[in-house]
């Protein structure tokens, strides 16, 4: 019998045949993923081509920026020079500033700063610098060898026209007496406030077997001060600093003081511990003779306003 023919490998070519149709429709595919995919190398190439003149024009916006802030070599270089510069200024000497700068730095401090700076800075001690100040406050201050050669070498004492002695103790009585000797130099000054002053008599008597009369020598020597037109006495215990005092009573030496400051027109004397009959002299000397509600001639009159209220009357020893 003759073998029949087979025509299987026939079909199975016609099948192979749409799988092939197939294959063209994934390819149909492929370029709607490689579109949106950044990894197929059919992208980059075009686009590399396509970004060459792009990058021309970024060669340009850099000059725009260095017109505007620098050029970026500039840019580090600034920022290199400037601790340079802070170190040039923090490294700079008192004595390599002229004594022109020097002086108007020293007149712009409190003498507490001053007295630290000269302390401190040897170099700046030498220098004769000249504090310029219309306004001399001691508040708190302690007067010491230090303060009483500020005052005599480096303060020009014709410009201050406000002493401000506020709660001030003395190293010692020949620092009390140094200062009571300079401050006859202050012949300009228009207003003396003289508050909470005390000697700690007490304890000048303990360590030194006497009692200081600091409150009225400084009382004295105010009468030297002969343009002072506002004085102000306050919160002082009147009675203890004064009285041992007894061939100068207060009372006198302040009177006394008041009649040759002349130019004094407001006299403020509160809030003091003074004993009554230390109190009516003062006021009897002051307001003189009352005539019909008007001052008589026997008073001070240059003294226009005189307040001389919340003072605490006190009792001398033996009353």
């Amino acid at each position: 019998m003759p073998t029949q023919i087979k025509h299987p490998p026939k079909t199975a070519k016609s099948k192979t045949q749409p799988k092939k149709i197939s294959i063209t429709k994934t390819s149909k595919t492929k370029p709607k993923k490689t579109a949106g995919s950044p990894k197929t190398p059919t992208k980059k190439v075009p686009n590399l081509l396509y970004l060459t003149p792009s990058k021309t024009k970024k060669s340009k916006t850099p000059p725009k920026k260095a017109g505007g802030g620098g050029s970026p070599r500039q840019s580090p270089s600034t920022t290199n020079l400037s601790p340079r510069r802070n170190s040039q200024i923090t490294s700079i000497k008192l004595d390599d500033m002229p004594d022109e700068l020097l002086g108007n730095i020293f007149g712009r401090l409190d003498l507490k700063r001053s007295t630290k700076l000269k302390g401190i800075n040897h170099s700046f001690a030498k220098k004769n610098l000249v504090i310029e100040s219309e306004k001399l406050d001691l508040t708190r201050v302690k007067i010491n060898k230090t303060i009483i050669d500020i005052i005599n070498k480096n303060l020009d004492k014709a410009k201050v026209k406000i002493l401000i002695l506020d709660d001030i103790t003395f190293e010692d009585e020949k620092c009390f007496n140094a200062f009571i000797k300079y401050l006859k130099n202050f012949e300009n000054i228009e207003e003396l406030q003289i508050c909470r002053f005390w000697s700690e008599q007490d304890k000048y008597k303990r360590i030194n077997s006497h009692y200081n009369n600091y409150f009225i020598l400084l009382i004295e020597n105010i009468r030297f001060l002969v343009n002072l037109k506002k004085l102000t006495i306050k919160s002082i215990d009147i009675e203890e600093e004064t009285e041992n005092n007894i061939e100068k009573p207060f009372s006198i030496v302040f009177i006394e003081t008041l009649k040759l400051l002349v130019n004094l027109k407001h006299l403020i004397f509160e809030h003091n511990l003074i004993s009554p009959d230390t109190s009516g002299y003062i006021n009897s000397q002051i307001y003189g003779r009352i005539i019909n509600g008007i001052r008589g001639i026997n008073g001070i009159t240059h003294i226009t306003t005189y307040e001389d209220k919340y003072n605490v009357r006190k009792m001398e020893n033996g009353h």
